[in-house]
Formats: structure tokens, C-alpha cells, sequence
């Protein structure tokens, strides 16, 4: 595929939103000012408290460029099959057991 356009602000318009974003067209992780708010960040909060908050939304980020969409994109986010058949394997084991453990688990109280 063709390079993104890394020129175009259009691509950076969430200053305001309190959210995270993974963007795999550009391999980068935008994180908004927004979210440097309570409970992820506070002047009234010990350091090791923002640190921790802001570096849990960071790892967190980071791995959806691993995940079934980002695993798909290149370091300059280009779309290209750069894993080998061992590291699909691998990824299709670790996340079947992954499915399967979020499957065995059950909420009491609640009706179908």
C-alpha cells in the first residue's frame, strides 16, 4: 500500500477527546491533552499515581500494534504480511487462549 501523509493535521484533530488512540496508518499513538485529567492524572496526585495511569493507557495503546488489525501494518504503516507462518501460529495459539479463558467466565445475577 501507499504511505500515509503524515502532513495531514486532519489525522490529529482529537486534542479534546479523553480518550487513547493506536493509529497503524502512521504507527503512532496519539494520546489527546484531555486525558491528563482525574483519575489518570492530578497536581493533587502522588507522581508514581500519574505515572502509573498515563503509562497503563500507554502499554495498553502500544499493544494494538500487535493486535489483528495492527499486526497487518509495517513500521512506516504501510498493509504488509511482515510475520512469519511461526509468529502467526504463535499469535493464533496465545490468543485462542485467550478467547477461551474470556469464555469460561460467568457473571452471577444475570439472566440470559
Amino acid at each position: 500500500g501507499m504511505a500515509p501523509n503524515r502532513s495531514n493535521w486532519e489525522n490529529f484533530k482529537y486534542v479534546m477527546l479523553v480518550n487513547a488512540f493506536y493509529g497503524p496508518n502512521f504507527n503512532n499513538l496519539i494520546i489527546p491533552a484531555a486525558i491528563l485529567q482525574p483519575p489518570l492524572y492530578s497536581t493533587e496526585l502522588p507522581l508514581y499515581m500519574n505515572f502509573g495511569g498515563i503509562a497503563t493507557i500507554i502499554g495498553h495503546e502500544i499493544t494494538h500494534g500487535f493486535d489483528d488489525l495492527g499486526r497487518h501494518y509495517n513500521s512506516i504503516g504501510k498493509l504488509e504480511d511482515w510475520w512469519g507462518d511461526d509468529g502467526k501460529l504463535a499469535y493464533q495459539k496465545r490468543m485462542q487462549c485467550v478467547i477461551d479463558q474470556a469464555n469460561n467466565y460467568t457473571v452471577k445475577d444475570l439472566k440470559n
